[in-house]
């Protein structure tokens, strides 16, 4: 948990059924007086965002 730091994105990406899932819910846990984004990958909507090259739109997905 030390490793992540404030007004920055973390990524988890792997095969599918390997404890990504699991793995981002205990670090939620941990960070609840945090405010946390959680975006799941199958989402098209938020696959087609996250695949942009646009900070403009990486930057409006992930304000607030």
């Amino acid at each position: 948990m030390g490793d992540l730091k404030p007004n920055h994105v973390t990524g988890l990406f792997g095969a599918r059924r390997t404890g990504k899932t699991f793995l981002m819910n205990q670090v939620k846990e941990e960070l609840d007086n945090h405010q946390v984004l959680f975006v799941q990958g199958d989402d098209l909507d938020a696959a087609d965002i996250l695949s942009s090259r646009r900070s403009s739109v990486l930057s409006n997905f992930v304000k607030g």
